[in-house]
């Protein structure tokens, strides 16, 4: 008898526990992520802007992005450009980075910029693709193997 009310109230008190945290974690995906990623695009933006970059307007940026952009380098996004969740942007100093408008660079990817990399309109880039315009230079022919 004692076990069946201990159940009746703790499915009780579950139940309006339940009502009331979910509309807060409705409220959280909808809205405050939301406002969330805006302050955080609005950030970059004008973080790239005080490094000279030129940046067209609806510019998004995804969570965990990381911006490595040298003194000197040049960047140029159009309007409607988004980067998704956890890419990099690598532009050295005297490098060019042009993204035309409505191009999309997803998920992981990661675009190396040494010395001039243009991504054209309407592009969509694929998760974890990687755009370098350079390569590494090794030379095997003088070196020892070791083991």
């Amino acid at each position: 008898m004692m076990i069946s009310i201990f159940k009746k109230t703790l499915l009780v008190f579950v139940e309006i526990l339940a009502f009331f945290i979910f509309p807060l974690y409705r409220l959280r995906v909808e809205y405050i992520e939301k406002v969330v990623g805006l302050i955080r695009s609005l950030v970059i933006k004008k973080y790239l802007q005080s490094k000279g970059a030129i940046i067209g307007d609806n510019f998004h940026v995804g969570k965990g992005v990381t911006l490595r952009v040298q003194n000197g380098a040049k960047i140029n996004i159009g309007n409607s450009v988004s980067l998704g969740d956890f890419v990099m942007l690598n532009v050295r100093e005297g490098a060019l980075l042009s993204i035309g408008k409505s191009s999309h660079i997803n998920f992981g990817s990661r675009v190396s910029c040494f010395t001039e990399i243009l991504i054209g309109e309407d592009c969509l880039i694929a998760s974890y693709a990687n755009i370098l315009d350079h390569g590494h230079k090794y030379d095997l022919m003088n070196s020892p193997s070791k083991t």
